[in-house]
């Protein structure tokens, strides 16, 4: 994956896919096996799965417009008490400003719209890199909570 800018990670796992739809539950197991392994609470790793699917999606389909030729590069870190998770597609980018951020009362009965509010309620981080004409790089991080 390039660009090597994960923070120094205890575990780091890269996967490779096809920008097909087909790919997503490979993708999505794999994130969940990560996660569960790395003691999240089932809750916490259904909220990792649907941020995950929300992001890999939009690299499939936005990012990528499916076209088979082009990759989507996935890498999960994980560090004490926390999982980050880049998604890297190979697409034109498009500027982070013009992004709706909170659901609109008509959004809400649409099927798309809502992706990146989601995303950004389930993660405890979400940055994203992207420009017109480049590709775009989504970096998120879930921690787990303190435990008394």
């Amino acid at each position: 994956m390039p660009d090597q800018t994960c923070r120094v990670m205890t575990e780091v796992i890269e996967l490779t896919i096809p920008s097909s739809l087909k790919y997503l539950k490979v993708a999505g197991e794999l994130l969940k096996g990560v996660a569960s392994f790395a003691s999240f609470d089932p809750g916490d790793v259904e909220d990792i799965w649907l941020a995950f699917h929300e992001v890999l999606v939009n690299a499939i389909r936005h990012g990528n417009r499916e076209d088979a030729n082009k990759r989507v590069f996935i890498r999960l870190g994980l560090a004490p008490r926390l999982i980050e998770i880049e998604v890297l597609d190979q697409g034109r980018g498009f500027n982070p400003a013009n992004l709706r951020l909170e659901p609109t009362p008509e959004s809400v009965l649409q099927d798309s719209g809502r992706g990146l509010f989601l995303v950004r309620h389930f993660m405890d981080s979400v940055t994203i890199d992207s420009r017109p004409g480049s590709p775009t790089r989504i970096r998120m991080t879930k921690r787990k909570p303190l435990r008394p």
